[in-house]
């Protein structure tokens, strides 16, 4: 009656895939780690979940033996890559001397001899099939109510926490958002998010179970859209990150491009626009065949259908993209808890700014929080803490029962800490965020992801950090220029070209600059209806970006506060001087 864990450790593949599913026909939990997790991490999850057998690529390999001693319940590995080859001695790599994912970083000989001297048992794919083909096993398919997947979230603070997921939670999930989103059998779905995280996972097994074709990209973020546009998905399941990016390069060459390009392209955005809004869909018979097809070829000129969600998406840039690529553009609500699926909006959405109805499989509420003033009574549109329950809701957190009472109640309500309004249309939008405030000085409660989500939408930014403590009455700021459209706006507001090397020194000295573009933050937050104290008084220029690999973005890429605030220490001490010197008018009043 045991179920036993099976790891897997690798970017995006179809072994990644294989491995897990065989693993489920033998009641197996699988366990996921992000490719790029740190030793201490993966450490952490592999004891935590007790993992006997890691399904890794042959680059992950190297990482567990140096981990060894460190993993006392881990037997065996089983690599996925072939281990007996002689490329091994010589790592393939792309034109652009990129290896691929799951390059031998050593021969295999070398790997396996290793392996043994630390105690584990390493064979590769083609040894573990050939195993099951001489003795195969017999099946030991899992009842809806046993463990699918121990999931591990991967934290802003301390260690992540392992969701307990049922099949039961994540078929529930896929009926769910299969009934709106319509998947077909002829579909093509290209798999680039991480296969650790559920959203991607739920997204596989809706594909599998309609018999759809599934294509990986190399794993290469760089080369994402050289992938896609080789595919040509006819489904393309993603974040705003990416989508953000599309938004940015195509207005570049669409609406703020100079002369009779950018006229045109003005004139048929605000045309498709205007069919949009009165809901007669994103095609224009005479538009799409001048301008729109062509920018259909940016995703390789089939897709159908485009499912965005893990983070907010502004109004902007999701109408923009519906009439861009002439297609359905679904907006989605959910977490790790409830298999990534709560909320999807309705095939044909004219509208944007919320992120649509409860799935049919699980029912929502809101509840009061009143240190904010959200409350369910609120009129004319309720507001307050989302709460969600149904079949797609996890069980708990493993070997974690203090955790597992603060985010699912008694009656099996899962408390989001997430802000939400009920529109007059039904429909939910997302306004707030419970868990991530903080007070400032004046005991005013700040949330900062609104905010940064809002300054996000700023076509110059590509990250933004808002600080604040209890200790100050103020916010400030800071941003990481988006280095594709950052030059273009320098050059507009100082009215002359500037270098790259230029452009670091005036990010650092130009207080002007720093200023204008605060200025159009705040204009940006006013628009939004963000309040006088939600709003950065000061600001400074980041050109390294927030990664996984300087520990500032979890493996989600969500941004870690508390490192943040620690690596940016000295920078927001020195903004928070500037706010409390006073200023030279200051000092012309007082003498007045």
């Amino acid at each position: 009656s045991e179920q036993y864990t099976l790891g897997l450790y690798s970017v995006n593949r179809p072994e990644w895939a294989i491995g897990e599913l065989g693993g489920h026909r033998q009641r197996m939990v699988s366990v996921a780690l992000y490719d790029t997790l740190g030793p201490a991490t993966i450490e952490f999850i592999l004891n935590h979940a007790e993992v006997p057998v890691l399904m890794l690529s042959a680059d992950k390999i190297l990482t567990i033996l140096q981990l060894r001693d460190k993993l006392p319940l881990l037997k065996g590995l089983i690599c996925m890559d072939s281990l007996d080859t002689f490329s091994d001695l010589a790592p393939p790599s792309t034109l652009d001397g990129i290896p691929f994912p799951g390059s031998m970083p050593v021969p295999g000989h070398v790997l396996r001899a290793w392996a043994a001297e630390k105690g584990l048992k390493l064979i590769d794919f083609a040894e573990l099939e050939a195993i099951g083909r001489d003795s195969p096993a017999a099946p030991r398919n899992p009842s809806a109510d046993d463990i699918a997947t121990y999931c591990y979230t991967s934290g802003t603070t301390g260690n992540p926490k392992g969701a307990i997921l049922t099949h039961l939670n994540i078929i529930s999930a896929v009926a769910g958002v299969q009934l709106l989103l319509g998947a077909r059998v002829d579909d093509i779905h290209i798999s680039y998010l991480p296969l650790a995280h559920v959203y991607e996972r739920v997204a596989m097994v809706t594909m599998l179970h309609k018999g759809s074709a599934v294509g990986f990209s190399r794993g290469d973020t760089a080369l994402l859209m050289d992938d896609i546009a080789l595919l040509q998905p006819t489904v393309f399941i993603t974040v705003p990150r990416l989508l953000n990016r599309i938004y940015d390069k195509l207005t570049a060459a669409t609406i703020n491009a100079d002369g009779l390009v950018g006229v045109m392209a003005r004139r048929a955005v605000a045309s498709k626009l205007d069919r949009l809004a009165c809901g007669l869909g994103t095609t224009h018979p005479v538009w799409d065949r001048l301008l729109f097809n062509k920018i259909r070829q940016v995703m390789g000129g089939r897709v159908r259908v485009i499912l965005t969600g893990s983070a907010p998406i502004s109004k902007e840039v999701l109408q923009f993209l519906r009439i861009a690529f002439c297609c359905s553009v679904h907006e989605g609500y959910g977490q790790t808890e409830c298999a990534a699926a709560g909320t999807i909006t309705l095939p044909a959405e004219n509208l944007a700014g919320h992120v649509g109805v409860p799935i049919a499989s699980a029912e929502l509420k809101l509840v009061d929080i009143p240190e904010m003033n959200y409350l369910s009574t609120d009129k004319p549109s309720p507001r307050g803490e989302i709460c969600i329950r149904g079949h797609n809701v996890f069980k708990g957190y493993l070997k974690d029962p203090e955790k597992t009472r603060e985010t699912l109640d008694s009656d099996g309500w899962l408390h989001t800490g997430d802000v939400g309004r009920i529109n007059a249309s039904g429909t939910l939008s997302i306004i707030d965020r419970k868990k991530n405030i903080f007070k400032l000085a004046q005991g005013e409660y700040i949330a900062p992801e609104k905010i940064e989500n809002i300054y996000g939408t700023h076509a110059a930014v590509a990250q933004v950090f808002v600080h604040g403590d209890s200790l100050q009455s103020q916010l400030v700021t800071i941003i990481v220029p988006d280095p594709e459209t950052f030059p273009q706006w320098v050059k507009d507001v100082l009215g002359q070209s500037v270098s790259a090397k230029d452009i670091a020194l005036i990010c650092q000295e130009d207080k002007g600059l720093r200023r204008k573009l605060l200025d159009e933050l705040n204009r940006l937050g006013r628009k939004a209806g963000l309040h006088g104290f939600e709003q950065a008084k000061n600001l400074r220029f980041s050109l390294e970006p927030f990664t996984i690999e300087n520990n500032l973005l979890t493996p989600t890429l969500k941004l870690k506060r508390m490192e943040s605030r620690e690596h940016f220490r000295t920078i927001i001490d020195e903004m928070y001087k500037e706010l409390t010197e006073p200023t030279e008018a200051a000092h012309v009043n007082a003498k007045l």
